[in-house]
């Protein structure tokens, strides 16, 4: 894409007036340096009697996950000095040499999670077994080898992390912590002995009758009931409804949710809320410590979009937060006989205007979205994921929050998603086959031409390091569409949140993929809505239904301009070939044809390619006809045309063909051209051609 392409695709942007697309954005002030992101461990290490199990340090990593979540474990092993074991499922893109180092191994195994069997009949869990099996026969010692899990895929299977567990180290809590949080109606059952409150909620619910039970008393007190899966996760398993609804209604989709979800629990859906999520961090001898807040209130479908440090939350608010979560997770300890060890996320709703949380959930493994809490506290959280396991001690929380205090600012990210933007014509297309309104498609199995990252001091990017294919940035191809579309994540740093948010914005911009669409407009929307901005985007604001809107209007428009770009790039072939076959004179002349037919014979055959200028020209020098023959042989006739063009640029190249000013009238503002009849098709084509250029 040249300058003048990529001018001409930014002239498509709405203006700012327009209300979430910025066409040209003041560069931002840039921001101090970042230091580097550390462990939240110190040097000291644990009780002796918490690190029995604990070599003095995990030499190998297993890396049991793929896309950004494995570049990024990659990277800290090796600035850690552990060498990985990479599990790799051929279909999937390749692991490029920049990505390893010397003793990495890729193992072309499945990552994926085995739901079809159970316990060590898992293909799995075998798999793990079988790693052991040959890291023995390397003389490798096990002990020295952990397993990171990353997020998804198996990250929270209580049954994969016991099975694993019996062979190697998992970076992650025990599998009864897992299943224990991992059951959101337990979660909800520790929950209430804090004072963290929870939303309206049923218990678990079996039968029809405590469902109608239920949806009676609770009618008129909410506005939307949530059905949700006590195992979901990743807003997956779960259902909105409408309080509204009749009650057969509200049966039928229970009946139809019970079929698919054996165990769940309905809650009340608070409509107006802000997601907020605390960073927890436990080391071996129970000591929870927390990093700084988040708020991923900008959703769609359940996903994240956009985070950034929590605002408007009080120093009071911080500290009731982390003196409940603290007891949460003592009470657990006493259930279950042994600490959280690990990363937690403590995932809550906000509601503003009452200055009140509500309990959601707990995740037992780490976030998508850590480094927001990472740059504004100086945390490298994998990094302190290692250090936990090989039995370090958090440092003081006092000390954590000065690190936070002194880097000051604001984190902001956005998740990029390779997507595609459905027309008008194909969302209606799937509304009368399918019968639902689908805007967005994953971008997957399609060749990535060109990747240029946003930089700059104040922007980290995270991504999937295997697209860029190495130091020559040339790209492999887009996995499979199986697996999860996000493959970029950026994040910015500012003096304060509009520095961080313009910051974004221009990161954004700057991030240039050639060959797969993405959904950056759509990012860009969301950061330039005047509720965002305000900072006062809630669940129930129409900030994405708004900046989708206009993302499908502009990608209506996109879409339509791909069109025209494509029939042009069609003309413009046919153009050139025919172009090359009367210069090599390839085309035979009709019967009863001579070549001085062949001015009005290619006119017709070029009129609906719209040829340009210069191809016009080039046509007539390859006809090699002279301006005697033309003059000897036909007719003329007189054409009418503006005097506002120039009429010495028409001579210069129609003069030879035998093409003439006959008068020129100044009390008319035309010129009288005698021509040829048989150059007068190619004639006239010329000058609307250069009419068009020049008004353009």
């Amino acid at each position: 894409m040249t300058a003048e392409d990529n001018d001409t695709a930014m002239s498509d942007l709405p203006e700012q007036r327009d209300g979430f697309f910025q066409k040209l954005l003041p560069p931002p002030e840039p921001y101090a340096d970042e230091p580097p992101l550390l462990s939240a461990c110190s040097d000291e290490l644990t009780r002796p009697e918490c690190r029995l199990d604990a070599p003095d340090a995990y030499e190998y990593i297993i890396i049991a996950n793929r896309g950004i979540i494995a570049s990024m474990v990659i990277q800290e092993a090796h600035k850690a000095g552990k060498k990985v074991f990479l599990l790799w499922e051929q279909e999937d893109l390749p692991y490029f040499d920049h990505l390893l180092d010397d003793g990495d191994i890729v193992l072309p195994v499945l990552t994926y999670k085995d739901s079809r069997n159970k316990g060590s009949a898992r293909e799995d869990i075998q798999v793990i077994r079988r790693l052991r099996e040959m890291i023995e026969s390397m003389d490798i010692a096990p002990e020295k080898v952990a397993i990171h899990p990353g997020y998804g895929f198996n990250s929270e299977d209580p049954e994969w992390n016991a099975e694993a567990g019996r062979y190697f180290k998992i970076l992650a809590p025990s599998a009864a912590w897992i299943e224990l949080l991992g059951n959101k109606m337990e979660a909800n059952r520790f929950c209430q002995e804090t004072a963290i409150p929870l939303p309206i909620s049923s218990g678990d619910v079996k039968t029809r009758a405590e469902a109608r039970a239920f949806f009676r008393r609770y009618q008129t007190t909410v506005q939307r009931f949530l059905f949700k899966d006590c195992f979901g996760g990743g807003g997956k398993g779960q259902l909105e409804i409408d309080a509204s609804v009749a009650e057969e209604e509200f049966l039928a989709l229970f009946e139809q949710f019970s079929a698919r979800h054996p165990s769940f629990i309905i809650n009340e859906f608070v409509v107006s809320n802000r997601h907020i999520e605390m960073q927890v961090m436990i080391d071996r001898e129970g000591t929870i410590r927390f990093g700084p807040m988040r708020d991923c209130t900008l959703q769609r479908g359940k996903q994240k979009i956009i985070e950034e440090i929590a605002i408007g939350i009080t120093p009071d608010q911080v500290q009731f937060l982390r003196d409940n979560i603290t007891a949460f997770f003592r009470k657990g300890a006493e259930k279950l006989g042994h600490p959280y060890e690990g990363l937690a996320t403590f995932e809550m709703m906000y509601l503003p205007l009452e200055k009140r949380f509500y309990f959601l959930e707990v995740n037992t493994r780490i976030q998508v979205e850590h480094p927001v809490s990472g740059h504004q506290g100086g945390i490298q959280f994998i990094q302190t994921q290692f250090d936990i396991a090989e039995g370090k001690r958090l440092k003081a929380q006092e000390q954590l929050d000065a690190e936070a205090e002194a880097r000051g600012g604001h984190t902001m990210e956005a998740r990029i998603c390779f997507e595609r933007f459905l027309s008008a014509a194909e969302r209606e297309a799937f509304k009368k086959t399918m019968g639902v309104d689908i805007v967005t498609v994953p971008e997957a199995g399609q060749p990535i031409y060109a990747l240029e990252l946003p930089a700059g001091r104040d922007v980290t990017v995270y991504m999937d390091h295997r697209l860029d294919g190495g130091d020559d940035r040339q790209t492999g191809r887009m996995p499979n569409k199986q697996y999860d579309s996000m493959v970029i994540q950026i994040v910015a740093r500012g003096k304060d949140r509009d520095g961080a948010r313009r910051r974004l914005i221009s990161a954004v911009e700057t991030l240039r993929v050639d060959g797969l669409q993405t959904n950056q407009a759509f990012v860009v929307a969301l950061l330039n809505h005047p509720l965002f901005i305000r900072g006062e985007s809630t669940s129930d604001q129409p900030v994405v239904k708004d900046a989708m809107a206009q993302t499908i209007q502009f990608s209506e428009r996109a879409f339509l301009h791909r069109e025209q770009l494509a029939r042009r790039n069609k003309q413009e072939q046919q153009t050139k070939q025919l172009l090359q076959s009367i210069a090599n004179r390839e085309l035979a002349l009709p019967e009863g044809l001579t070549k001085l037919d062949l001015p009005y014979l290619f006119a017709t055959r070029l009129g609906h390619l719209k040829p340009t200028i210069s191809q016009i020209r080039q046509l007539l020098a390859d006809m090699d006809l002279s301006a005697e023959e033309l003059r000897s042989s036909e007719e003329r006739v007189v054409i009418h045309w503006p005097l506002g063009l120039l009429v010495h640029d028409l001579l210069d190249t129609f003069g030879a063909f035998g093409v003439h000013l006959e008068t020129h009238h100044c009390s008319r503002p035309q010129a009288r051209f005698s021509v040829p009849c048989r150059i007068q098709p190619l004639f006239l084509g010329f000058l609307q051609q250069y009419a068009d250029d020049r008004a353009s």
